[in-house]
Formats: structure tokens, sequence, C-alpha cells
């Protein structure tokens, strides 16, 4: 049994300062070693990626003290003021799913917190 529960928004990110001379990009790979679409920092540069790293915080960190551009969600990168969109940018969507075993589909807690899951606005 799989939920949606909510759809993360990215966009590009860099340190407003910073803009003007981009130097580079940093990609982002998750903890099974699968990458979202970032074609687009690839073909910017038209290099590889200068870091790959797994932490949104440290990939965040990076690209306030030095001049690359990462893909963050708008979420995260909205509380950090220094930062700005990459102009003309693409914006990227990522799903975030609750997955159950559809043999514990009848067990009053997973009932529960799907039914929780439903009552929660969608943004």
């Amino acid at each position: 049994m799989r939920k949606r529960i909510t759809r993360t928004e990215y966009g590009i990110f860099a340190r407003t300062d910073f803009l003007s001379n981009l130097q580079g990009w940093v990609e982002l790979i998750d903890e099974a070693g699968g990458k979202m679409d970032q074609s687009y920092l690839q073909n910017h540069f038209d290099q590889p990626a200068r870091l790959a790293l797994q932490e949104l915080n440290t990939a965040l960190n990076t690209i306030k003290e030095l001049p690359y551009m990462v893909m963050l969600p708008r979420s995260l990168a909205a509380q950090h003021p220094e930062l700005s969109e990459v102009p003309n940018s693409p914006v990227s969507y990522d799903d975030v799913w609750l997955s159950i075993h559809e043999s514990r589909r009848n067990e009053q807690l997973i009932r529960s917190i799907f039914n929780w899951l439903g009552d929660i606005p969608k943004s």
C-alpha cells in the first residue's frame, strides 16, 4: 500500500553575491545512490559537478561559501535570505510516499496513520 504524503518543489539556488560569477555546481545524490534530474546544471556548465553530496544541509552550507549552484527544496532555500534562485532555471518536483506492506492493511495503527495523512492539507 502506498500513499503520497506531499510533493516537494525544487529550484536551483546560489548565494546572491555569487550569481554573476558561478563557477560550478553541486550534484545531489540520495542515500540509495539515486539522482534527481540535474541535467540543467550539467548543461549550464558543460562539465561534471564539482562535488557530489547526499546531505541537503551540507549542500546548502557549500553554496553559502562557494560560487556553486545546487538544486534545493524551495521551502528550505526560502529560509536563507542570502540565497537566490538562479534566473531562468527549471523547477522540479519530487513526491514523498509512505509505503506499507499489504499484509498490514487492517492494523488499527496503519489505518489511523493513513486517515491522519488524508486530513493534512495538500500544498
